[in-house]
């Protein structure tokens, strides 16, 4: 935007928030069907959700991962080939990426996780268009309710 200092955003961003971005630098106002957020706005935040997938044409990897702030969980359930072969249900990792920015050091489950591992979860039934199993359905009374709102008008839910 014209007249404003460059600046480094430290919060987890998405891909979601690059045109919400050029039209806030463009002076546009953001259609309200966008999901993502201008990076220029002084309200941008850290605390929200970043999921991803990964999925190859060529390879039979399937990965899911969410961030939350400083930490990182990722779900595989089927790995790249020169890996080893994840337990039936996948396998976790969990990161912290204040003190470890390349993820080198897979951390225990903790209550961070755990509350991140169900969002995820959610996330992959939505993108795999399956419903949850009623164990996770109720797992999910923890979450707070603006975000289940949140997850439910995304439709992942």
């Amino acid at each position: 935007r014209p007249g404003r200092e460059p600046q480094r955003v430290s919060a987890p961003i998405s891909n979601l928030d690059i045109v919400p971005t050029m039209l806030d630098a463009a002076g546009i106002e953001q259609p309200s069907l966008l999901e993502g957020r201008s990076l220029l706005t002084d309200e941008y935040q850290d605390n929200r959700y970043i999921f991803s997938e990964v999925e190859h044409m060529h390879h039979p990897v399937k990965r899911f991962s969410v961030r939350y702030k400083n930490h990182a969980l990722l779900h595989t359930l089927v790995g790249w080939d020169d890996e080893p072969e994840p337990p039936e249900g996948g396998s976790w990792e969990f990161y912290d990426h204040i003190s470890d920015p390349d993820e080198h050091k897979n951390l225990p489950l903790d209550s961070t996780a755990m509350r991140m591992q169900k969002i995820l979860l959610a996330q992959e039934n939505a993108a795999n268009g399956t419903k949850p199993d009623p164990q996770q359905d109720q797992n999910l009374e923890n979450i707070d309710e603006d975000l289940l709102e949140n997850l439910k008008t995304l439709g992942y839910l």
